[in-house]
C-alpha cells in the first residue's frame, strides 16, 4: 500500500473509520470476509487446524522447511490451508462428489481477470478471474493480419482453483504466467491464504498447457492483495507485488517455483503513485508506475489529487521505487475521486517511451467544459510532450481491461462488441483502432438455443451473439449486425428461439429511452443474409409492461408462454406480477392463460404432457413496494393446465435450493428436470421430480467453486442432451 494511502486510512482510523490497510494475515483474522453462512470469523484462528485430519496428497518435490502437504500444495505447519474455520459444524472440512452431471467450463466470464498477448503465437488471451479443474477452454482472439478472429484453446492438463489476480507474458519461455490465490475448497466462505503460480504454454494446434508450479518454500500468503507479476527477463524469476511497496520473487524450475521471503519496497516521495497504472519496459526489465496521489487536508475535509509523476522500479532486485524528474509538459494536474482517474500507462519499447492515455477536463469553444481522453508521451530521458489533449469524449481505460501488442506498437483493449485498440506509432500515437476479431469477452443478459444450428443465442450489450456448441467452436461470434439491435440492449427481457419460424423472438424488459418497461416483441429472421432485427406486430389481449419474466417455448404447438415479472409504478412503485400469457407465434396472438396465487418475477419454467402442462416454480417477490432492490425467494410451485388456465398448487418437498432464484438454472435434460445452483458452499444439482400434486428435490454436490460458476439462464440442447449455463461463464452440464 502506497504511503499516502496508509496515512490517509490513519486518519480514517483516528476519526473513528473503519479502513483496511490491505496488509492483514489469516493468522490474524484480519480482511477476511465472514463465513459464508453468515457467521463471524471470531474463531478462525481457533479452528485453523480443526481439519489436520484430513491432510492428504504428495508434493513433488517435498515442501520446504515450516510447510506440510495439504491435498498436493505446500502450506504452512499446522495451517492446513484454511485458516477461515473448516470446523464450523456447517461447513465439512472435504467436499465429496455426489452429483452424476459433469460439468465443463467452456468459456470464462464476460468480466476478465487479465488479457495478454502471447507473441510467439500472435493471440489475446483472455483469463476468466476464476479457473479450476474444470476449465477445459480459454478464450481469446488471433491477431495475425488479415485472419483476426475469436479462438478457443483446448487446456490440457488440471489447473488448481485459482481467482487470478495477475498475469504477464514471458518471451523468454514463450510461456504465460498465472498469479492468483488458491481456493481452499468450494464455498469455503473465503479465498485462499496463500498464492498459486500457473504456467500456460500454447502450441501450434489450439492447445494450451497449464501446469501448476509447485512450490518448494513457502509461497506468498495474504493472496487477495497481490497486485502483478512480472517476469525479471532471464526466463526463470519473476516478481510478484503485493500493491506497489513490497514484493515475493519467485523462482521457476521446472514445474517447481521456489519463493524468496517478502521484500519491502520504499518509495523516495512524502506521496507515492497511484498503483493502478503501471507500465512494464520488457527491455530495460523495470517497471514505471505512473500518477502520484497527493492528499491535501485532513478527513473529512481532505482532497485528493493525481499528479503526472512516474516513479521507476528495477525488477531484478530493486528496492525502491525512484521518482524520475520530468521536463516539458505533461497532463495537469487533477482533482481525483477516490484516488482514481481514468488513466492507462502502455510502454513503446520500440520509441522507449511511456504513451499515457488520461482523461481531463477539456474547454470546447463550442461545447464549454467537457471530458475528453488525450495522450502524452514521456521518454526515457524524463521529456513529456503532448501527442494530443482531445482525442475526443473520454474515457480512457482504467488499465484493467487491456494488452500491450508491443509488435505492432498498439496497446489492445476489449469492447463491448470485440477487441478495440489505440495505435502508438509516431504520426498515429492515441489514434483509435477496430481490430476485426469477433467478440472475445460478452456478458449475456438473456440466452436461448438455436436447436436448428445447435447454436447458444445470448444477448449483451453488443447485440446478439451466438456460440455454436455442437460444432465444438466455443466462441461468440456476431449473430444480428450489432446496429440493428432495437435500441440498447434492455436488461430484464426474455428470449426465445421459434423453431418453425426459424426466428429469435425478445419480448419485454426494461426500456432505457423512457426509464421504465416495455411489453415489445421483436423478432429476428436467422434464415436472412443480412439478420436485422423489426418490432412485430401484435394481436389480441397483450400482457402489460414488464421486466425479468420467465418464458419458455412450445415447439410443437408454436406457443411463447410468459410467466411473473414486475414493473416499477411512477418510476419507484415496484409492481411484481402473478400472469401468465401465451402468444401464438404462427398468428402472432396473445392470449390469457392463468393468475399465479403470489405475484413473482423470474420464476422456473417446465413444459410437460406434450405442451399440456405448464409448471411454475420459485421465483422473488418484492416485500416493500418501495424498494426494488430487496427481494424475497419464494420456494412454492404451481402446475397450469394450458388449455383451460386451471391452477393446481403443488406440495414441494426435499432439500431445496438457498440462493436467490435469479440464481438458478433450470435445465429439462432427457434424464428429467435438474436445477443447478451456485450454493453458498459449492455448485449443487437438484434433480426435480414432478408427481401428481407435488414436486420433491434431491440434493447433489459437484463440489465447483461458485464464485467461478457465477448464474445464468439454462438452455438444452435437445440433440445431444446437454445442458448449458449462460451467464458470466458458459458452463457444459452432461448427464
Amino acid at each position: 500500500m502506497n504511503r499516502t494511502l496508509l496515512a490517509l486510512c490513519t486518519a480514517l482510523a483516528a476519526s473513528g473509520t473503519a479502513c483496511d490497510d490491505g496488509r492483514g494475515t489469516p493468522a490474524d483474522g484480519a480482511d477476511l470476509p465472514a463465513d459464508a453462512d453468515g457467521g463471524a470469523d471470531a474463531d478462525s484462528a481457533a479452528d485453523a487446524d480443526a481439519d489436520a485430519d484430513a491432510d492428504t496428497g504428495d508434493c513433488v518435490p517435498p515442501c520446504g522447511p515450516g510447510y506440510e502437504c495439504f491435498f498436493a500444495t505446500c502450506v504452512p505447519t499446522g495451517a492446513d490451508g484454511d485458516a477461515d474455520a473448516d470446523a464450523d459444524a456447517d461447513v465439512p472440512a472435504t467436499c465429496e462428489p455426489t452429483s452424476a452431471l459433469g460439468l465443463s467450463l467452456l468459456r470464462g466470464g464476460g468480466w476478465t481477470a487479465e488479457h495478454v498477448v502471447d507473441e510467439a503465437h500472435d493471440v489475446l488471451l483472455e483469463f476468466p478471474t476464476y479457473i479450476g479443474p474444470n476449465t477445459d477452454h480459454l478464450g481469446g482472439a488471433s491477431l495475425e493480419p488479415g485472419a483476426e478472429q475469436p479462438v478457443s484453446l483446448t487446456v490440457t492438463g488440471d489447473p488448481p482453483q485459482l481467482y487470478i489476480v495477475g498475469a504477464s507474458y514471458d518471451p523468454g519461455p514463450d510461456r504465460t504466467v498465472l498469479l492468483g490465490y488458491a481456493m481452499r475448497r468450494p464455498g469455503d466462505g473465503g479465498i485462499g491464504d496463500h498464492m498459486e503460480l500457473v504456467s500456460v504454454a500454447l502450441d501450434d494446434a489450439g492447445g494450451a498447457t497449464m501446469t501448476r508450479l509447485a512450490p518448494t518454500s513457502p509461497p506468498p500468503a495474504d493472496g487477495v492483495m497481490f497486485s502483478w507479476i512480472y517476469p525479471e527477463g532471464d526466463g526463470t524469476h519473476y516478481r510478484a507485488f503485493r500493491f506497489a511497496q513490497a514484493s515475493d520473487r519467485a523462482a521457476v524450475a521446472g514445474d517447481a517455483v521456489s519463493w524468496e521471503p517478502e521484500t519491502e519496497v520504499t518509495i523516495d516521495s512524502p506521496g507515492g503513485f497511484d498503483q493502478n497504472y503501471v507500465a512494464y519496459d520488457p527491455t530495460g526489465h523495470r517497471l514505471l508506475g505512473y500518477g502520484e496521489l497527493v492528499v491535501e487536508g485532513a478527513p473529512p475535509d481532505f482532497t485528493m489529487y493525481l499528479d503526472a509523476v512516474f516513479y521507476e522500479l528495477r525488477l531484478a532486485g530493486g528496492t525502491a521505487w525512484s521518482r524520475r524528474p520530468p521536463t516539458g509538459s505533461g497532463p495537469a494536474r487533477q482533482e481525483s475521486t477516490f484516488g482514481i482517474i481514468p488513466a492507462q500507462a502502455m510502454y513503446d519499447d520500440t520509441g522507449r517511451r511511456v504513451v499515457v492515455l488520461q482523461d481531463h477536463p477539456y474547454t470546447d469553444p463550442w461545447i464549454g467544459e467537457m471530458m475528453v481522453t488525450g495522450a502524452w508521451a514521456f521518454s526515457d530521458a524524463g521529456m513529456w510532450s503532448t501527442i494530443n489533449d482531445n482525442l475526443g469524449r473520454c474515457c480512457a481505460s482504467a488499465g484493467w481491461n487491456g494488452a500491450d501488442d508491443r509488435e505492432r506498437r498498439r496497446s489492445l483493449v476489449l469492447q463491448g462488441g470485440g477487441v478495440g485498440g489505440v495505435d502508438l506509432r509516431p504520426g498515429h500515437e492515441g489514434e483509435s483502432l477496430a481490430i476485426d476479431a469477433g467478440i472475445v469477452g460478452l456478458d449475456p443478459l438473456a440466452a436461448t438455443f438455436d436447436t436448428t444450428r445447435g447454436e447458444i443465442l445470448a444477448a449483451s450489450e453488443g447485440g446478439l451473439a451466438s456460440m455454436a456448441v455442437r460444432d465444438g467452436r466455443f466462441v461468440w461470434q456476431d449473430a444480428d449486425g450489432a446496429p440493428t439491435w432495437p435500441s440498447s440492449t434492455p436488461p430484464g427481457h426474455s428470449l426465445a428461439y421459434d423453431v418453425a419460424g426459424d426466428r429469435v423472438v425478445r419480448f419485454a424488459g426494461s426500456d432505457p429511452s423512457t426509464g421504465g418497461e416495455t411489453a415489445e416483441v421483436w423478432v429476428l429472421d436467422r434464415a436472412d443474409p443480412t439478420p436485422a432485427w423489426s418490432e412485430a406486430t401484435t394481436g389480441g389481449s397483450a400482457p402489460a409492461a414488464r421486466t425479468w419474466h420467465s418464458t419458455i417455448v412450445d415447439p410443437v404447438s408454436r406457443t411463447l408462454y410468459v410467466a411473473g415479472g414486475y414493473r416499477l409504478e411512477g418510476g419507484s412503485t415496484v409492481v411484481d406480477l402473478a400472469d401468465v400469457a401465451a402468444l401464438d407465434l404462427a398468428s402472432m396472438t396473445w392470449r390469457a392463460v392463468a393468475t399465479l396465487p403470489v405475484a413473482r418475477s423470474s420464476p422456473l419454467l417446465r413444459l410437460a404432457n406434450g405442451g399440456a402442462d405448464l409448471f411454475v416454480a420459485f421465483g422473488e417477490r418484492h416485500p416493500t413496494p418501495g424498494d426494488p432492490f430487496t427481494t424475497t425467494n419464494l420456494r412454492d410451485a404451481y402446475r397450469i393446465a394450458t388449455a383451460t388456465g386451471a391452477v393446481e398448487t403443488l406440495a414441494v418437498s426435499g432439500d431445496l435450493p438457498t440462493v436467490s432464484s435469479r440464481a438458478l438454472s433450470g435445465l429439462d435434460l432427457p434424464g428429467g428436470y435438474v436445477v443447478v445452483s451456485p450454493e453458498p458452499y459449492g455448485v449443487d444439482a437438484f434433480a426435480a421430480t414432478f408427481g401428481p400434486g407435488a414436486l420433491s428435490f434431491a440434493r447433489s454436490a459437484t463440489c465447483e467453486e461458485p464464485r467461478g460458476f457465477g448464474w445464468g439462464a439454462g438452455v438444452v440442447d435437445p440433440s445431444t442432451g446437454r445442458g448449458y449455463v449462460v451467464g458470466d461463464s458458459v458452463w457444459q452440464v452432461a448427464p
